[in-house]
This record gives C-alpha cells, structure tokens and sequence, in this order.
C-alpha cells in the first residue's frame, strides 16, 4: 500500500541552519462524504468559457486557468472558446484535495 500525505504547513531556519519542520495530514484521515468540497483547476486557451459540473466562468483575453470548488464524485469539466474549439472530460473527485486539468 502506497500512504499519501497532504502537507498543511512547514517552516525552515532562516539562516537555512538546523531542521525544517512539516506538518502533514494522511489523506486516509479526511472525510470522504458529499458534504466535502476539493478545488479545480482548469487550464485552458485564454478567452475560454469554463465549466466544472453546473459552474462556469469566462476567462479574461490573457488569463489561462480558474479554480472552482466542487463536490466529491464525478464531475464534468470542459471548456469552448469563440473560434469553435471545445474539449471535456469527466474527472473523479474522490477526496478533498486540489486536482488539475489541463486542456493545452
């Protein structure tokens, strides 16, 4: 079995002397129930239209990517710009953590 650890803080000497402390949650400690929500990233050609689950959000001339907060379970994310290219896909949030997905 693999353990996965989310790092929730850390801190180091300022002189870069001595030890660097990290706090860590185990991921098999976070709830997992619908009543969770885990952040997504999209990435995606500037100008797009952005959708993740029933959310959307249009993206300004030069921004690249928006992150939405979403449920846990399937989520469709996607994308459709002004020149008709367009692109989607299902992602399967299983817990709460920041996914990515990029459509470049």
């Amino acid at each position: 079995p693999i353990e996965r650890h989310l790092v929730m803080g850390f801190s180091r000497p300022l002189a870069s002397n001595g030890a660097m402390t990290i706090s860590a949650v185990s991921v098999n400690d976070l709830p997992n129930s619908a009543g969770y929500t885990a952040a997504v990233t999209l990435i995606a050609p500037a100008g797009s239209r952005l959708t993740c689950g029933t959310q959307e959000y249009q993206l300004a001339s030069g921004a690249t990517e928006h992150t939405f907060l979403t449920p846990l379970g399937n989520t469709t994310v996607g994308y459709d710009t002004n020149a008709g290219a367009a692109g989607s896909s299902v992602m399967m949030i299983s817990r709460c953590a920041h996914y990515t997905r990029s459509f470049v």
